[in-house]
């Protein structure tokens, strides 16, 4: 496990949500401890969208490539895509996972090729591209 990855997660969580950044960190040892013990599951939920976790919109998308790299302990990067929250290991085995809140008020972590999965009805991809400008 990378120490770097946790500094820089715990460095951006400060920069957005101060108060939560050390809740948001644990979250993430959480997970990662579920990712570790079980096989790597579909969809992992992060937690609430609103309430103690509220994030800003500026810098989300890097938020979550933070978070999602310190879960998966890989340096996940972005890729050219319709959705701004995928993110992927460029390594031979392919991994890709996408930040969703398409299931309610919860944000989830969505493991696996794009295309086993539809993206069609996810919040993000209902809003406008004015909207989804805050993201990128």
């Amino acid at each position: 496990m990378s120490h770097h990855r946790w500094v820089q997660l715990f460095d951006k969580a400060c920069s957005m949500n101060f108060d939560a950044a050390h809740a948001i960190v644990s979250t993430a040892k959480i997970l990662r401890m579920q990712v570790m013990n079980l096989e790597t599951p579909q969809y992992l939920y992060a937690f609430p969208v609103s309430g103690f976790f509220t994030l800003p919109s500026e810098g989300l998308s890097r938020f979550w490539q933070l978070f999602s790299s310190a879960v998966f302990d890989r340096d996940l990067v972005t890729r050219d895509s319709e959705h701004p929250l995928s993110f992927y290991d460029d390594s031979d085995d392919g991994f890709e996972l996408t930040i969703s809140d398409e299931w309610g008020d919860a944000w989830f972590l969505t493991v696996g090729p794009s295309q086993d999965r539809s993206r069609n009805n996810t919040p993000l991809r209902r809003r406008s591209s004015l909207a989804l400008a805050p993201y990128l």
